[in-house]
């Protein structure tokens, strides 16, 4: 017998012009189909392989759309609900090809909920999804949202002991960067469960969070041990930050690779792993690499924001400046691109602010226009008064004055150019030395010959 796809066996199911179709099914018929397809979609759900949800999350489409078809006389068999569930879990999360779409999501909760009222796993996945749309509403992790936090609660006065509840809110309160509540959810969980692997990764996080690298590699090995199979991915990530907190880097990065076998839509690794790409912190330094990696995280953090806002501003400030590094005129505009995007999130970003000046100043990838980049220099020195570049730019702009489109004239002067050009120097000896020290020497001798003539001049003789 050849080999067939999982979904393949709904040929055995008669279809619509067969004498016998599935609204005449027995029950008890209906429902040995559903326990084999769903027990098969189910197993490929499971997998953690991308391909085989997507095939699993066809079958439970599949099973769904039999199911609505004989819904006048069936209904929904309060037996169907885990395939409701798996599609709603689904669309909450997205994977590969499926977009999360949380207004599906939401509605197959709903149909849950309108069968069970008390199915504490579609309250608590409506929780979510509630305070998932706030945030996407506000762009801010914030305060649990009242709305979702009804969810959740509701499920715990069904069970007290649930522990879907007790890891959401854990979970959303990690996020929201109250700790405290955080670690008091996880280890209400862990009285009940002392080997949930997500819960025992979930205070490893706290601990990391801390600093308490001994306490946070704790529970993240007991994460691993609790479940060897199906390794959990916050407890490997976080052996992998603590060994980079640490400057293991080559192990850390081991360990951010270990986690994109698991999941390659792991927005925390891609980003590590592209920085340190980027950076060459523990591995090869490669441009096209970081690249890679970053723009891939960019793209799902932009769908389903997972992480902190700083992380997904760095990745766009490395993307800017790997841009910005080439020299054709589209890299440029990419550049610019990436960097107003910094600015639309972050308007006193020092190193977005003096990039917009360069291009500017140059004309890479935007129109040469030196007033605009004069004035982005001098926001960038508000935002950084220490930053070595923007210090050397307002230097020259000092030294040398400039005639603007507009008009405006920005007169030489050579005080101004000295305080920052010395503190150029003073930040790093060696940066641009020659041109540094050749301005500088020009300086000191033009406001000696100023002071010498003002020192030297008499007063006029008159009769």
């Amino acid at each position: 017998m050849g080999s067939k796809k999982p979904s393949d066996f709904f040929n055995i199911f008669p279809d619509e012009k067969s004498e016998l179709n599935f609204v005449d099914t027995p029950h008890i018929i209906a429902d040995i189909f559903y326990e084999i397809f769903y027990k098969i979609a189910e197993d490929l759900y499971l997998s953690g392989d991308k391909k085989k949800k997507e095939e699993a999350r066809r079958i439970f489409i599949e099973i769904l759309e039999r199911i609505e078809s004989s819904a006048e006389y069936l209904g929904y068999p309060q037996s169907y609900i885990p395939t409701l569930f798996r599609l709603a879990e689904i669309y909450f999360v997205g994977f590969g090809d499926v977009e999360c779409d949380l207004n599906k999501a939401e509605g197959y909760c709903r149909t849950i909920l309108s069968l069970a009222e008390t199915n504490t796993n579609a309250l608590c996945l409506l929780g979510e999804i509630t305070h998932k749309k706030r945030l996407i509403e506000t762009g801010e992790e914030s305060e649990l949202h009242e709305e979702a936090m009804r969810y959740f609660q509701r499920a715990l006065e069904i069970d007290p002991y649930c522990e879907q509840a007790l890891l959401c809110l854990g979970g959303i309160y990690y996020n929201c960067h109250d700790l405290k509540k955080a670690l008091n959810f996880w280890k209400q969980l862990l009285n009940i469960n002392p080997k949930h692997a997500a819960a025992l990764s979930g205070v490893g996080l706290v601990f990391l969070q801390h600093h308490n690298f001994e306490e946070a590699a704790k529970y993240f090995k007991r994460a691993l041990k609790s479940d060897r199979e199906n390794p959990d991915i916050d407890a490997l990530y976080g052996l992998g930050e603590i060994d980079r907190m640490e400057e293991r880097f080559p192990e850390a990065i081991e360990k951010y690779r270990k986690v994109l076998e698991r999941d390659p839509d792991c927005q925390e690794a891609l980003f590590s792993i592209g920085r340190a790409y980027y950076h060459g912190i523990g591995i090869e330094e490669n441009d096209k690499d970081a690249f890679r990696f970053l723009n891939q995280f960019v793209t799902l953090y932009e769908k389903d924001k997972k992480v902190s806002k700083n992380c997904y501003i760095e990745a766009l400030y490395i993307l800017g400046e790997i841009y910005a590094a080439c020299e054709d005129e589209k890299s440029g505009k990419a550049a610019v691109y990436y960097f107003r995007k910094i600015l639309k999130k972050d308007r006193k970003h020092a190193g977005a602010l003096y990039w917009m000046g360069e291009l500017y100043y140059t004309g890479h990838g935007t129109k040469k226009n030196k007033e605009r980049a004069f004035n982005f220099f001098r926001k960038a020195y508000k935002a950084d008064p220490e930053d070595i570049e923007t210090l050397f730019r307002l230097g020259k702009f000092f030294y040398f004055g400039a005639s603007f489109d507009s008009g405006r004239i920005l007169e030489r002067n050579p005080v101004k150019a000295r305080r920052y050009l010395e503190r150029v120097k003073s930040l790093d000896v060696g940066y641009n030395s020659r041109e540094v020290d050749d301005m500088l020497s020009s300086i000191e001798t033009e406001l000696k010959e100023l002071e010498e003539a003002k020192s030297s001049a008499v007063e006029p003789k008159f009769r």
